[in-house]
């Protein structure tokens, strides 16, 4: 699916089948939404109403006993609360919940190996499909 704006005047982008249409970043041990956060899921939650179907959100932890998590049901946990403040984000936003999809992974799967401070930063994520 290919998106390229709308009458709502959000910016023009493309969505590639099975690539995320946001990837939302978490401080440490947290699922707390920055600002610019409420800005960007606003903006995505304006796409998905012009295209309806599911919105899916997936919640990431950083890494294995990573983030201040003592076990893997921490590391679930925690990415299961950042997948429900993006969720909750985009319901403010105008998105029902029957057409959210919400998923934890733990670090199960991680965009970029840990092993260096950055790269358990990108692993500390949500990210929101437009299905």
């Amino acid at each position: 699916m290919a998106y390229v704006g709308g009458t709502t005047g959000v910016p023009a982008t493309t969505i590639q089948p099975g690539e995320p249409a946001a990837t939302i970043r978490f401080s440490e041990g947290t699922a707390r939404l920055a600002a610019t956060d409420r800005t960007t899921l606003a903006r995505i939650a304006a796409m998905a109403q012009e295209l309806g179907g599911r919105v899916r959100v997936v919640g990431h932890a950083g890494r294995p006993g990573g983030e201040g998590a003592k076990s893997e049901v921490a590391d679930f946990n925690l990415s299961l609360d950042r997948a429900n403040a993006v969720a909750q984000e985009l319901m403010r936003n105008g998105i029902s919940s029957d057409r959210l999809k919400i998923e934890a992974v733990g670090d199960a799967e991680p965009l970029v190996i840990a092993g260096s401070a950055a790269a358990e930063a990108a692993n500390r994520r949500a990210e929101v499909f437009i299905e």
